[in-house]
């Protein structure tokens, strides 16, 4: 938060959004609209087509809302994995 506040200090004029991506996504996973993107510290909202879940990477469970846990993705420009392993 104090790196993005000290960035806008100094360049007033620049508007940033925030998102979240990943090589194996492919890209974004989330996108931020002008309304989300003053709330710094979210990545907004999934984006079209992506699912997504917080799980315990132990189980593959899905957590409660508020609990930490593993990102998982789903969705059209997510990378498959081999079950192969390869």
């Amino acid at each position: 938060m104090e790196v993005i506040e000290g960035f806008l200090e100094k360049y007033p004029t620049v508007k940033l959004l925030q998102g979240y991506a990943l090589t194996e996504s492919g890209g974004g996973a989330s996108t931020d609209s002008v309304e989300e993107s003053r709330r710094y510290g979210t990545v907004g909202l999934l984006s079209p087509n992506m699912e997504a879940k917080i799980v315990d990477p132990e189980t593959g469970e899905a957590l409660a809302v508020n609990r930490r846990g593993e990102l998982w993705l789903r969705g059209p420009t997510i990378m498959k994995v081999s079950e192969h392993g390869s």
